[in-house]
């Protein structure tokens, strides 16, 4: 397939995606609990960039997981009115930390591979977007658990900390930029920290 029509397939795929965050997520509580879980799936699969699974399947599918990672990450925000910890942003958010922590510990891994030989752009990229994403989520979970003290389920918090370890790992990586992001996740996970402890 050429590379315009590589393109072109993944123009189309993004367009569904972005159908799918505008018109079916803000009503996904209504939707059956296994239509989720495979909407959900498809979303995590989607959200892989092919440098971490060992799939080719080209340099232009890097916009497409990225839309389906920012999906996700939307997906994980859905909660009801009384708390975050609806049965949908649960099923989310397990997916979402889960990528989150594949994508940190095999950077981790790939950079010690690769010693003086620096990864691909496209893995700093996706990185970046993963602490980026994190650190999103935990400012949106603080900001509800500010709001209302019992607004934020202890399973989720339960599930943000789990992710500590793989954060921590990417302490010695080689990008400059990367470190900068992952100082802003880490400072986040400090209030995080801060809090949770207050509410015990």
């Amino acid at each position: 397939m050429t590379g315009e029509k590589l393109r072109d397939c993944e123009n189309l795929d993004m367009k569904l995606i972005d159908l799918l965050r505008k018109d079916l997520l803000p009503l996904s509580q209504k939707a059956p609990p296994s239509f989720l879980r495979r909407l959900t799936a498809v979303l995590n699969r989607g959200s892989i960039h092919s440098a971490t699974d060992g799939v080719a399947t080209g340099p232009f599918r890097e916009n497409f997981a990225r839309v389906c990672f920012e999906a996700l990450l939307q997906f994980s925000f859905i909660h009801s009115q009384d708390s975050v910890g609806s049965s949908t942003s649960q099923l989310a958010l397990s997916a979402l930390l889960e990528r989150c922590e594949g994508v940190l510990t095999k950077f981790v891994a790939d950079e010690h591979l690769s010693g003086a030989c620096p990864l691909p752009r496209s893995r700093m990229n996706e990185v970046s977007l993963v602490l980026k994403s994190v650190s999103i989520l935990i400012s949106s979970l603080k900001d509800a658990q500010k709001e209302h003290a019992n607004r934020v389920d202890r399973g989720v918090w339960r599930q943000v900390a789990h992710l500590y370890p793989a954060l921590v790992q990417c302490v010695t990586c080689n990008s400059s930029e990367v470190r900068t992001t992952l100082k802003e996740v880490l400072d986040q996970f400090s209030d995080f920290i801060t809090m949770t402890m207050a509410n015990q």
